[in-house]
């Protein structure tokens, strides 16, 4: 990464935070405004106003509507929410724990329903890709830590015969069942309130997927995950892993060393666990015929196939 680069995010993250900051970012989720019009409802200079929004359409987190108004991105929101995450990244340093343990019950109520439609358009494409090897090759689908159900939505879109069994915490399957209900496929699924390491899963499945979940947690957690799942999967059945994913355990990328520092941030041990992990864990629990197929070449995003014994 060059001085260049490392410049533009630091200023890039110095606009957020300002945006954030003083209210600039909430008042554009909650109306199209103008520089004039921003200047005034924040207590603004005109040209600090029209420089940093010009700024914010530049890093996609504002967009021009009609009139010469501005609306902020679904991105924006996400990255709102970041600013005060990455205020403890000092401490998190210091002490090894999060400033947020986004895995604990108390907070991931409060974060992941407001996080999970976003993430939902955020990996749209990559799911479609992944639909693309998966639909077609499963009756009965287990969605585990479904969120806004990108990963299912997109297959049963892809296959007339598909059931989905979507389990997520209660205060997150609401926006699961909200997101299949707006696609009208809520014929075709069934909602559970509940922890993919303790609920009663249902079953059996012909596949699993696992999306955006194993980075969370460590090895224990994700080896008890594996072993939950070949219970509830039928004989031949295949369990699919979508998640961030570096090729190689020392993977040098400045991006997977920065999503590292976010998981830093909001998880106890959570990783982005190379493929030679998921190799690992899914050998112990008696998987065979693994593969990775990257679902994004200009992300580490990658899906893991695997099938039971």
């Amino acid at each position: 990464m060059t001085i260049t680069a490392t410049h533009e995010a630091l200023a890039a993250a110095a606009a957020l935070r300002t945006a954030a900051r003083l209210g600039v970012a909430d008042r554009l989720r909650t109306t199209p405004m103008d520089a004039r019009g921003l200047a005034g409802e924040c207590g603004l200079s005109e040209r600090g106003s029209r420089t940093l929004l010009a700024a914010l359409v530049a890093l996609d987190l504002a967009e021009p509507t009609a009139a010469g108004r501005f609306r902020a991105t679904p991105g924006a929101e996400l990255l709102t929410h970041a600013v005060a995450l990455y205020d403890g990244l000092g401490d998190a340093v210091r002490t090894g724990q999060p400033a947020l343990a986004w895995t604990s019950g108390r907070v991931a109520g409060e974060m992941y329903p407001r996080v999970v439609p976003m993430l939902a358009e955020l990996f749209g494409p990559a799911a479609e890709r992944a639909a693309d090897i998966l639909a077609g090759s499963a009756e009965h689908v287990l969605d585990v830590a479904a969120g806004a159900a990108p990963w299912s939505l997109a297959i049963t879109a892809r296959d007339p015969e598909a059931t989905v069994t979507a389990v997520d915490v209660p205060e997150v399957i609401t926006e699961t069942r909200r997101a299949v209900t707006e696609r009208g496929l809520e014929d075709r699924y069934r909602f559970v309130a509940g922890d993919a390491f303790t609920s009663d899963l249902g079953g059996p499945y012909h596949l699993a997927v696992v999306g955006n979940f194993c980075h969370l947690f460590g090895w224990t957690a994700n080896l008890k995950l594996l072993r939950r799942l070949r219970e509830v999967l039928v004989p031949g059945g295949r369990v699919a892993i979508i998640d961030v994913m570096p090729s190689a355990v020392d993977d040098p990328s400045p991006q997977l060393a920065l999503y590292e520092l976010s998981l830093l941030l909001r998880t106890t041990d959570g990783a982005a666990h190379p493929f030679s992990a998921y190799v690992d864990w899914l050998t112990q629990c008696g998987y065979r015929g693994i593969q990775r197929v990257d679902l994004d070449h200009a992300t580490p995003m990658a899906l893991v196939l695997a099938t039971l014994d």
